[in-house]
């Protein structure tokens, strides 16, 4: 029994020993930026932001230039003299110094220019670069003395020269014109004549690293070894590590806008608010120790250039945070509260409570009686008793030890999601099933028949009326006495599914839930939503501060409403918090919100529980304007080169001045940026193309806006930028242009058009004349056609009687056969044509169905002659409407009675004659004949062998029939052959011969 009880107690001990544990200081959020960011490296020597707002970075890799977005590198490929930077320096206009290896480089916003040390120096670094008053630079080196350039030449100076070392680290002009050395032997100063150095008898520093002058005229010298030196003008003072600094060897330090020093070393960094030093370091949130350099740009950030990590942004005390690595049990904190001791408990999300005690923390779960170590809500009662909702139960704790309560002891479910304690001390579960009252000795739940309120009970608030109000799945309930009121998007709601409520100081009620805010003034809801933003409007928590800004937590952030103004004027100005603001992460967790004693307002997310602090100035809450320009004007959407438009560029904009440029250059493309380095997320923009925009467009984040189609007139653009808060430019960016009128507005064009008038004039009198003669040619060509058509006649009439003589003669040799039937055939369709030919001799033009008739008959004539010694078809394609065609008569015949007589009869054999009437691709009508006879070399070869004196005209008359009739009617009709058919081994097939009527 005793070795049990021993046990036991060494176990209790073990236990306790291990759940109180110390608590680290809060974490301070900063953002960093790597390669993976796109800086050129990791290892930052120096800063510097020139007028137009981008941050320059000078690394052991190249050069960057950062806008907020992204970053733009330079090296060597770029015109630098060497990728090693080590200094900085912006001149007064937009153009940036850049001390390197080896020598000086110098931006002008489009390209580099290079000024190389005399040979001997070519290995020496620039570490510092300072102007003076006359507008010369100096140039710190290591090991070559101090360099005075005047933009043109070098002046060296070295120790002979009266410099205390030639190792010179820091460089540095005070307000009367001095430049003051910083070396690794001392310090020393140039009055324009001479150097000098102290009193010897003065303490002052050695080993000096860096050189700067606060806004009170006073020197500081950081050292190596020594810590920092502050210089009155009389005597130093030095601050070291028994005064609180992190380290002695300080790299650089920097005075910020509110007068705190910043002190950068390889331990961490140092801020002296003049009494006290206050360190930042990896304990802290720093996101590495060895730093190099502190720069405080225009809208007071403060950035950090490390030695291996990058760069570094600080995003001010207003936003601290506690972490698992500050000894929270768990980063998802979903509750909070404060004890009569004002000690804060944190519930967790499976990782029970962590207790803020001081300076340590304990550790609260199952193992030490806990119901649950899922946490959901919690609460101190007016007895100091602290109660947690779980996911099994309620347990009360109440200084010493724990009480649970579960389903068998009354409660409606399980899992908890919120609770409260009206005015008469009672408490009111909200779980998953309704909701369970409580009065200190039993309880009741409100799940069934008309008191059943709905599922999912989240948040459970009594305004001033002493009515009780719950949020659930199933809409809005108000308790009154002993009645319940159901509220749904039917009575205004945005949604029915409720997560968190808040009651105001002037008794309105604030409601939260996945579409946003409603707010209940007694009488009607009104909708209020955050922003377009994704998952913006899905509510996590409300929580009300001190100041009556409603705190909203969501999935982008926390958003934070002036509810004054919101009541008094409907206006809703919400400010935005996101990781660019000191957040560790932007998920919100549902219902983790709490206000403590002081006010600050502590809000649980996924990545760890925040603390506002409303008493520590937020320095992102300023009213910095994004600075704004106009990087770029395109034409077309092509990049323009300028120097080929126009010979006046703007050197600050490298834009042109003065733009004129012709009619036909319309589309303009203007690019630009509102560089606001605090929160580069926000940035809106508005534009307007004066000249031809009535009024400013709507707030967009597009970077470009292009004009099309632009009439001749004077122009001028316009850009402001603004961001989340309501800070826009004062002033916009602009940039003036003028399209040029067209020539058709010129004097000279409107003389022109009256010249061109007058010629147009006469040459209307010419086409007159022209016509007049023109006619005349027609009716010669009347004439022409009138004496064609006798000739035709006269050629159809000896056709005719040559034909009539051969047509008898074959009526005759069938009389004579006594083939009485052949006979008749024959008699009949001679007749017929005979008629057909008369008839159409007196007409220019006869349709095709009439000329296809006329050719069977002249066919079957012929094939009744020559005794069946050849056969022939007519086809016609069923999309041609031979009714519609009309065509000179006796177009087919002569090149038919060619095949015949020049083509089959020859051969021997019987042949074959093939007319066709179809339409072809470009939808003209083609006439085609093709025989297979012997083709028309060998026929000419034999009319030469027979030596025939016969000149066949037939054709040649169609040829010329066909041209007179087409100048005369507008009938366009070609002759394509005849031409030999030939196989594929060249052997003559036939004769063909087509007809095209267009």
């Amino acid at each position: 029994m005793v070795s049990l009880q021993i046990r036991s107690n060494i176990f209790l001990l073990l236990m306790g020993f291990l759940a109180f544990t110390s608590l680290q200081g809060q974490h301070y959020n900063f953002i960093n930026y790597s390669t993976e960011s796109g800086l050129a490296q990791s290892q930052i020597r120096s800063i510097a932001q020139d007028k137009n707002g981008y941050l320059w970075l000078g690394t052991l890799a190249g050069l960057s230039k950062y806008d907020g977005k992204k970053f733009v590198n330079y090296s060597i490929q770029n015109g630098l003299i060497n990728n090693q930077i080590f200094s900085l320096a912006p001149d007064k206009s937009l153009g940036l110094w850049i001390g390197t290896l080896g020598g000086l480089n110098y931006f002008d916003g489009e390209k580099f220019k290079s000024y190389s040390f005399k040979e001997d120096m070519a290995d020496n670094i620039v570490n510092a670069i300072a102007q003076d008053l006359n507008g010369n630079l100096w140039l710190a080196t290591d090991g070559g003395g101090v360099c005075k350039f005047n933009t043109k030449t070098f002046d060296y100076f070295t120790e002979e020269n009266g410099i205390a070392n030639n190792n010179v680290r820091a460089v540095c002009v005070d307000d009367k014109g001095l430049i003051w050395l910083g070396t690794k032997n001392g310090i020393c100063f140039y009055d324009g004549k001479e150097f000098k150095t102290l009193d010897t008898n003065i303490v002052q520093p050695r080993n000096v690293s860096h050189i700067f002058m606060d806004k009170h005229k006073k020197l500081w010298f950081s050292t190596f070894g020594e810590g920092i030196y502050y210089y009155d003008g009389n005597v130093f003072k030095n601050y070291n590590e028994t005064n609180g600094l992190i380290n002695n060897w300080i790299r650089s330090a920097i005075e910020d806008s509110e007068g705190k020093i910043w002190l950068a070393s390889k331990f961490g960094l140092s801020r002296f608010d003049g009494k006290t030093f206050m360190k930042f370091t990896e304990a802290e949130g720093l996101p590495v120790d060895n730093t190099n350099i502190v720069y405080e740009d225009k809208e007071k950030n403060i950035w950090i250039g490390s030695d291996g990590k990058g760069l570094c942004k600080f995003l001010g005390e207003t936003f601290t945070y506690l972490t698992t690595k500050d000894a929270l049990s768990s980063n998802v904190v979903l509750s909070i509260l404060e004890d009569k001791d004002q000690h804060l408990w944190f519930s967790t999300f499976g990782k029970g409570i962590t207790k803020k005690e001081g300076s340590k923390t304990i550790i609260y779960s199952a193992d030490q009686g806990l119901n649950n170590n899922t946490i959901w809500a919690s609460l101190k009662d007016k007895d100091n008793n602290l109660w947690f909702c779980t996911s099994d139960g309620v347990s009360m704790f109440d200084g010493k030890k724990f009480k649970n309560y579960g389903v068998d002891d009354g409660l409606s479910a399980k899992i908890v999601y919120s609770i409260c304690q009206d005015h008469n001390g009672n408490l009111w579960f909200g779980t998953t099933k309704g909701v369970s009252f409580f009065n200190g000795v039993e309880f009741k739940s409100y799940i069934n028949g008309t008191d059943n309120i709905g599922s999912d009970v989240k948040s459970i608030v009594e305004d001033k009326n002493n009515c009780l109000w719950f949020a659930t799945k199933n809409g809005l309930y108000k308790l009154k006495g002993n009645s319940f009121t159901k509220f749904t998007t039917a009575d205004g709601l945005s949604n029915n599914n409720l997560v968190s409520l808040v009651v105001d100081p002037n008794n309105n009620l604030w409601i939260g839930s996945p579409a946003g805010i409603n707010f209940y003034d007694g009488k009607v809801f009104s909708k209020i939503l955050m922003d377009d933003i994704f998952n913006s409007n899905n509510i996590c928590f409300l929580a009300l501060d001190n100041k009556e800004f409603l705190w909203a937590g969501t999935n982008s952030g926390v958003f934070v409403l002036d509810t004054k103004e919101y009541i008094q004027s409907k206006k809703t100005k919400f400010r935005q918090y996101t990781i660019f603001d000191g957040l560790p992460g932007m998920e919100c967790n549902q219902n983790a919100a709490f206000k403590d004693h002081s006010g600050n307002i502590w809000m649980g997310t996924t990545e760890g529980v925040i603390k506002y602090d409303p008493n520590i100035k937020n320095f992102h809450a300023n009213n910095f304007e994004p600075i704004t320009h106009i990087s770029g004007v395109r034409l077309f959407l092509k990049d323009t080169n300028w120097i080929s438009v126009t010979k006046e560029i703007d050197p600050a904009t490298r834009l042109p001045k003065n733009l004129k440029v012709n009619y036909q250059i319309t589309h303009f493309t203007f690019d630009y940026i509102g560089i606001k380095l605090s929160n580069p997320s926000s940035v809106r923009y508005k534009y307007m193309l004066d000249g031809f925009d009535e009024n400013w467009s709507t707030a967009t984040d597009a970077t470009f806006a292009t004009y099309s189609n632009l009439p001749s007139g004077k122009y001028t653009f316009k850009i402001m930028a603004g961001d989340a808060t309501g800070n826009w430019n004062t002033t916009p960016a602009t940039f003036s242009f003028e399209i040029l009128p067209p020539f058709w507005t010129k004097w000279w064009f409107i003389l022109l058009c009256a010249l061109v008038a007058l010629f147009l004039l006469w040459a209307v009198y010419r086409i007159r004349i022209n016509e007049i003669r023109k006619k005349h040619q027609t009716q010669q060509l009347e004439f022409k056609s009138k004496l064609m058509t006798l000739e035709h006649q006269s050629l159809n009439s000896s056709m005719n009687r040559h034909f009539i003589f051969n047509a008898l003669n074959s009526i005759q040799y069938y009389m004579d056969k006594e083939d009485k039937l052949s006979a008749h055939k024959y008699l009949s369709r001679f007749a017929k044509l005979i008629r057909m030919n008369l008839d159409s001799s007196m007409s220019n033009l006869v349709s095709a169905a009439e000329e296809l008739e006329r050719l069977d008959l002249y066919l079957q004539i012929e094939l009744m002659r020559f005794e069946d010694k050849f056969q022939y078809n007519i086809k016609v394609d069923d999309e041609v409407d031979i009714e519609s065609i009309e065509i000179p008569p006796m177009l087919l015949q002569p090149y038919v009675e060619n095949s015949i007589l020049h083509g089959i009869l020859p051969s021997g054999q019987n042949g074959r004659i093939d007319i066709k009437v179809e339409q072809n691709a470009d939808q003209y009508i083609v006439f085609s004949i093709q025989d297979n006879g012997i083709g028309i070399e060998e026929s000419k070869l034999k009319k030469i062998l027979k030596k025939s004196l016969h000149v066949s005209r037939g054709t040649s008359i169609t040829t010329q029939r066909i041209q007179l009739l087409g100048a005369m009617n507008n009938i366009n009709i070609s002759i394509k052959g005849p031409f030999e058919v030939k196989d594929a081994e060249n052997k003559v097939l036939g004769t063909r011969v087509e007809l095209i009527i267009h």
